[in-house]
């Protein structure tokens, strides 16, 4: 009886091992990653991570009292506070967790699948989720990059782009003119916001220069019946195709030397822009000036 004893015993002891090594085994195998959370509002956050989605109160109440976060107990991975600009890096195993806290008066229930390291931010109330234009007026594409609420590099092409990021306060730099450029810009919640990348004969251009004016709409009247293509000499140079008819195009004020080619013939002449847009540039034959109207052959 006692040599049986001792067998069972033996058997035992080797289960008892196999399970250890089986379940270290298990856990060597389950890959962890780290979730950094990173507050940017104006306030303390408290946030609750959990592998299941159980709460002991319901959102409305914790809306109303966010510190009972700090008591829930159930299936919590991790709870941290962060005060604003603070921000924590959490190592957890690969899984599905649930992030709960409380910003801008509502009840936020994130949930994450942490397959790889993943940055959680929480804004200020303020900033919201908009979109901006950026056109590009470069001989070629060229990266912006947008250091504010969150940190942005677009790579915009010629032309008008479009590009997707936070409302607020942000400063930008991009390489142009064998210059490194740099700004400040609001983006507006509206979507409305707009920033110009110039062109490098920009900056040496009389107008902004001499006062910076703003382009008015200008009347060019076409009486033949097909386009033709203007050179415009004056604040600014312009190349226009002024269909056959009444053309509007944003020309800035000033006086302005013209040419364009009709008939197998040049045509030059002289008009003037006034700061409030009226007249306009008639082409016919015959030039004179009547009424505030540029006629020209």
């Amino acid at each position: 009886m006692k040599k049986r004893k001792t067998i069972s015993l033996s058997l035992l002891g080797v289960l008892l091992i196999t399970i250890a090594v089986f379940n270290t085994v298990q856990a060597a195998k389950t890959p962890k990653h780290v979730l950094t959370i990173v507050n940017k509002t104006k306030g303390d956050i408290i946030f609750v991570i959990k592998d299941e989605y159980e709460l002991s109160e319901t959102p409305d109440k914790y809306v109303k009292q966010p510190h009972l976060l700090n008591d829930e107990e159930d299936a919590v991975a991790a709870k941290i506070t962060l005060e604003d600009g603070e921000s924590d890096d959490i190592e957890l195993d690969e899984d599905t967790y649930w992030v709960f806290y409380v910003v801008c008066g509502d009840f936020k229930d994130s949930a994450i699948k942490l397959e790889d390291d993943f940055k959680l931010v929480v804004y200020p109330c303020e900033n919201r989720p908009t979109k901006m234009r950026i056109n590009n007026h470069l001989s070629e594409a060229v990266a912006v990059a947008f250091t504010g609420y969150d940190d942005y590099e677009f790579d915009i092409e010629l032309g008008k782009n479009k590009v997707e990021l936070f409302s607020g306060n942000y400063d930008y730099t991009y390489e142009a003119c064998d210059t490194e450029m740099f700004g400040e810009i609001f983006i507006t919640k509206d979507g409305t916001t707009e920033l110009t990348l110039h062109g490098c004969e920009w900056y040496t251009s009389l107008v902004r220069e001499y006062g910076g004016l703003q382009p008015v709409k200008y009347r060019i009247i076409n009486h033949a019946s097909f386009p033709l293509i203007l050179t415009l000499i004056g604040p600014e140079n312009y190349l226009v195709t002024a269909n056959a008819g009444v053309n509007r195009v944003d020309l800035i004020a000033g006086s302005y030397t013209f040419s364009y080619y009709m008939d197998y013939q040049m045509h030059s002449g002289t008009m003037f822009v006034p700061k409030h847009g009226n007249g306009a540039l008639i082409l016919r034959p015959g030039y004179v000036m009547d009424n505030g109207l540029n006629e020209a052959e």
